[in-house]
């Protein structure tokens, strides 16, 4: 325990003396004292817009690989502010269906280590079909919201298709998930099956080949499953029933998430017009250096990105960092940006 107060003074040397006094503080006991760094930093309610309501339309989806969901009060901390709806899903316990939820309602859905997890957005719009759009979010995904309010809410979002470098660490020259059993051979079934909607009426007939013709456009003249990194995706209401019908095909035939959804996606509009989110995802699989210890991500981390993978907050000593920069400066924005009032002016 020890060394993490250590640790968190060495990262109040590199914030600044509020954050020092703030760890010191709490260090001495006095848990109380309240720690808000950055006050007065860029992008406080008073010289930027008002995020108050701004997402009222949106419907957040928070997926879970695990049954972590002791962080569901941090979560909802960071985000309900603006998001005042959230649907959480994940999987069951294995020992208690209920266990750790506090309070909060998870739909438990067996998404398999988070491998199926666009069949959550795919069952939030089945009960609430009155959003203009639902966002996807993993859990350990840090989204600065504040940022999306340059993004086109009407389009398609995806994010880089890749991890970076970062040290010594860089994406794998050789993508296992191709082969793997959740791989191409599956996403070829879906296609299969998609193809089978030209028998059932006239009106899946033009459906299908619609959108087969649209994937053959993406595809320059081929019906070619694609692959990208998916831990954040947004779908506009104006997709959303051709994307649950496409989402429950991928998720029959047992196709990954990083398979699934780019080529959904390319299966219901061309390419060129998605907004692309500015973010990374930090290389390396669970519990790599990059992956565990925070301070890879911080590094990385500005405030400008749309979001930024993989946030872990249930590493130990190794999320020390994170649980204290989320705390005591990523939760004073969320108050500078979200507790405020529109001002009258249009």
């Amino acid at each position: 325990m020890a060394d993490a107060y250590i640790f968190r003074i060495i990262l109040g040397l590199f914030f600044g003396a509020n954050i020092l006094v703030c760890i010191l503080l709490q260090y001495s006991g006095m848990k109380w004292f309240p720690c808000h760094i950055f006050e007065g930093e860029p992008h406080s309610a008073q010289d930027s817009e008002c995020f108050h309501n701004k997402f009222n339309d949106t419907l957040l989806v928070i997926a879970f690989n695990f049954p972590l969901y002791q962080s569901l009060p941090l979560l909802f901390s960071m985000y309900s502010k603006v998001f005042p709806n959230i649907y959480i899903c994940g999987p069951s316990d294995s020992i208690n269906s209920t266990k750790n939820t506090l309070g909060y309602t998870v739909n438990r859905f067996p998404i398999h280590k988070g491998y199926f997890a666009y069949e959550c957005v795919s069952e939030a719009a089945a009960r609430y079909r009155n959003y203009s759009g639902y966002l996807l979010l993993m859990d350990d995904v840090l989204l600065n919201w504040w940022t999306l309010n340059e993004l086109d809410f009407t389009r398609l979002w995806e994010g880089p298709k890749e991890p970076i470098e970062i040290g010594r660490f860089s994406p794998p020259s050789k993508w296992y998930w191709w082969r793997s059993r959740w791989g191409k051979q599956n996403c070829q079934r879906a296609f299969n099956e998609i193809n089978q909607l030209y028998k059932d009426s006239v009106v899946t007939a033009l459906l299908a080949k619609e959108m087969l013709s649209t994937l053959r456009q993406n595809g320059r003249g081929l019906h070619r499953c694609f692959r990208g990194r998916s831990d954040i995706f947004y779908v506009p209401s104006k997709y959303i029933t051709r994307f649950s019908m496409l989402s429950s095909i991928f998720r029959k035939h047992e196709v990954f998430l990083e398979i699934a959804v780019p080529t959904i996606f390319r299966l219901l509009d061309i390419s060129d017009t998605f907004e692309q989110l500015h973010g990374y995802y930090l290389p390396g699989r669970v519990g790599e250096e990059p992956v565990k210890d925070g301070r890879y991500f911080w590094t990385i981390y500005n405030e400008e990105l749309n979001f930024l993978h993989p946030l872990k907050l249930h590493y130990g000593a190794n999320s020390t960092m994170s649980l204290a920069i989320i705390e005591n400066w990523y939760l004073a924005k969320v108050g500078q940006l979200a507790n405020c009032k529109r001002s009258s002016r249009r």
